[in-house]
C-alpha cells in the first residue's frame, strides 16, 4: 500500500515537473549547419501599475473660523502606464448638520490650491495627479453670517474622495500637471 502511495505521488510529481517544463520556450539550437550562425530570444516581464494617495483626516472647525486649513491631498507614490494619471475627485453637499436638529446647517465650500493653480470655491472637482510627490491642499470656508445664524449644537458633516487611475489628458504625457475644476 505504502508503495502505491509513494508511487502515485512520484508521478504526480512528475507530472507537475512536466508542466513547468513545457511552460519554458525551447532553446535555440545553433550548430555548424544552421544557416545563419546566430539567434536571439526576448526577455519578457510584466510590471503592474501602483499608486497611494493620502486624503486629509477629520478635522475640526473652529466656531467664528472662516478658513480652515483642511490638510492635503498627495500622490505619494506612483507607478503609472505612460499616458495614465491618478484622478482625485472631491465631492461634498456643503452642509454641516446639527447632530440634534438636521435642518440647522452650516453652509460651507472647499477651496484647493496647490503649485499648479489656486480654483475658486466649489463643493465638487477633480485634480489629476501624474507624478508621485503631487499634492494640493484644501481649505474649508465658513462665511461670518452663517456663524452667525448657527444654532448651538455639535455639528458634522463628510468629504468624499473617489481615487481612479484613467487616461492622462491629452498633452500632459510629458509631466506636466492636469488640473480642471
Amino acid at each position: 500500500m505504502k508503495k502505491a502511495i509513494s508511487s502515485i505521488a512520484a508521478l504526480a510529481l512528475a507530472g507537475i515537473f512536466s508542466v513547468t517544463a513545457l511552460a519554458a520556450a525551447e532553446p535555440t539550437v545553433i550548430d555548424q549547419n544552421s544557416p545563419e550562425p546566430s539567434g536571439k530570444a526576448d526577455i519578457l516581464t510584466n510590471v503592474e501599475p501602483e499608486f497611494t494617495v493620502s486624503i486629509p483626516g477629520d478635522t475640526n472647525v473652529a466656531f467664528g473660523a472662516e478658513h480652515t486649513d483642511f490638510g492635503k491631498v498627495e500622490l505619494v507614490n506612483a507607478r503609472l502606464e505612460p499616458g495614465k494619471a491618478i484622478e482625485v475627485s472631491v465631492e461634498s453637499n456643503g452642509k454641516l448638520e446639527n447632530s440634534a436638529d438636521n435642518t440647522k446647517t452650516i453652509a460651507y465650500s472647499l477651496t484647493y490650491s496647490s503649485d499648479m493653480m489656486d480654483v475658486p470655491e466649489s463643493l465638487e472637482f477633480s485634480v489629476m495627479l501624474l507624478k508621485a510627490g503631487e499634492n494640493f491642499g484644501l481649505t474649508i470656508d465658513i462665511e461670518a453670517q452663517e456663524w452667525e445664524a448657527a444654532a448651538a449644537g455639535q455639528y458634522s458633516g463628510t468629504v468624499d474622495f473617489n481615487i481612479a487611475c484613467v487616461d492622462a489628458p491629452e498633452g500632459n504625457g510629458d509631466g506636466s500637471h492636469g488640473d480642471h475644476p
